[in-house]
C-alpha cells in the first residue's frame, strides 16, 4: 500500500496545477483529483498544445499518479454531486459524461468516485431503483475505459444539505454492500470506496464486514479524535493519521485480509489545514502518512489501544 492525497485537504480556490506541485514537493507521489478542474486544465493547455495528450504530458511532467477522481457525477466547477440528484439534474450531466472519461483517461486514472446518497425525498424502493439504474449506466459507460466505480457510503450524521432526504437509504457497508449485489456487475467494474470516517461513524470494522471483502476498489483515511462516539462523528472533526484513535497498523491488516493492496488517501476537511499556506499543508499532510504506513519495526508501538477502529 502507498499514500495519496486528496485535494479536499487544501484551502479552496488551490488550482489543480499548485495542489499537485505541493503534494508532489512534500513527497506524495499519487494524488486524487476534481474532474472538472482536470477538464479546465485540459482545455487550457489544449489552447496551447493540443488535445487530451497535453493533459497526458503535463500529468508526466508533475510526477504524480492519479489514483482517482471525483466529479462523474457533478455538482459544479469542483464540487461532486450525489447519486440520487434529481432526475432533471442528472440527466443533465450525462452528454459531458465521455469527455469526462476522456479527461480521466488522459491522467492515467482508473478509479471515479460515486457517492451514494444516505437518505433521499424518494421512497426507498424508488432510491434503490433508481440508484442502481445510475450506477448500472455509469459503470457501463466507464468500463469501456477500464475505469472503475468507486462507490461511498455516508454514515455521518450530517452529511450536509445537498445529501439530506426524508427516508434513509444506504448509511453503511451491509447496505452498500446488498445495493452491489443487486447491481450484479464484477468488482472490477463497481466496488466501495471505504472512507474511514464513514466506517467509524457507522459503528462497522473492516474485519466485520464480510460484504466489503474483495469489493474495496478505494480506502480515503484519516484519524478520530479521542473521545469521539460514532453518532458524534463529522467530516470536520477528521484529524491527521497518527493524532486520533484508528488503529492504523491492525487496519492495514484488516485491509490485506479483505483483499486490498491499493493506495490509502488522506482525506480531511479541515478548517486549521485549509488556513495554510498550499506548501505548509502538504508538509503537514505528508507527515501523517507516517502514522499512516509506519516502518515495520515500529507497526504496533505507538498505535491507539482505547476505542481503536479495527
Amino acid at each position: 500500500m502507498h499514500s495519496c492525497v486528496n485535494p479536499a485537504c487544501y484551502r479552496w480556490g488551490t488550482s489543480l496545477t499548485e495542489f499537485v506541485h505541493v503534494s508532489r514537493a512534500a513527497g506524495f507521489t499519487a494524488v486524487e483529483v476534481s474532474i472538472q478542474q482536470a477538464a479546465a486544465l485540459a482545455a487550457a493547455l489544449a489552447a496551447e498544445l493540443g488535445g487530451l495528450t497535453a493533459l497526458t504530458a503535463w500529468r508526466e511532467r508533475a510526477g504524480a499518479t492519479v489514483e482517482q477522481f471525483s466529479g462523474i457525477v457533478p455538482a459544479g466547477p469542483v464540487l461532486p454531486a450525489g447519486l440520487l440528484i434529481d432526475q432533471e439534474a442528472f440527466t443533465a450531466t450525462l452528454p459531458g459524461l465521455t469527455h469526462r472519461l476522456d479527461v480521466a483517461a488522459a491522467l492515467g486514472c482508473r478509479r471515479a468516485a460515486v457517492v451514494v446518497n444516505p437518505s433521499s425525498d424518494l421512497p426507498p424502493d424508488q432510491a434503490r431503483e433508481v440508484a442502481l439504474a445510475r450506477l448500472d449506466l455509469l459503470a457501463e459507460r466507464a468500463s469501456r475505459y477500464g475505469i472503475t466505480l468507486a462507490v461511498e457510503f455516508i454514515a455521518v450524521a450530517d452529511p450536509g444539505a445537498d445529501l439530506r432526504g426524508a427516508h434513509p437509504f444506504i448509511t453503511g457497508p451491509a447496505a452498500l454492500g446488498a445495493l452491489l449485489d443487486d447491481l450484479g456487475r464484477p468488482a472490477d467494474q463497481v466496488g466501495v470506496l471505504l472512507d474511514v470516517c464513514h466506517l467509524y461513524a457507522a459503528g462497522a470494522t473492516v474485519a466485520g464486514q464480510r460484504s466489503l471483502h474483495g469489493r474495496i476498489a478505494f480506502v480515503q483515511a484519516c484519524d478520530i479524535p479521542t473521545g469521539t462516539p460514532p453518532r458524534a462523528m463529522s467530516d470536520a472533526l477528521r484529524c491527521l493519521p497518527g493524532t486520533g484513535i484508528v488503529d492504523y497498523p491492525q487496519l492495514l491488516v484488516d485491509l490485506a485480509a479483505a483483499g486490498y493492496d491499493g493506495p490509502l488517501s488522506i482525506e480531511l476537511f479541515s478548517p486549521s489545514l485549509w488556513e495554510l499556506d498550499p506548501p505548509a499543508a502538504a508538509a503537514a499532510l505528508f507527515a501523517g502518512t507516517r502514522a499512516l504506513l509506519p516502518a515495520p519495526a515500529t507497526t504496533h508501538a505507538n498505535a491507539a489501544t482505547d476505542g481503536s477502529l479495527r
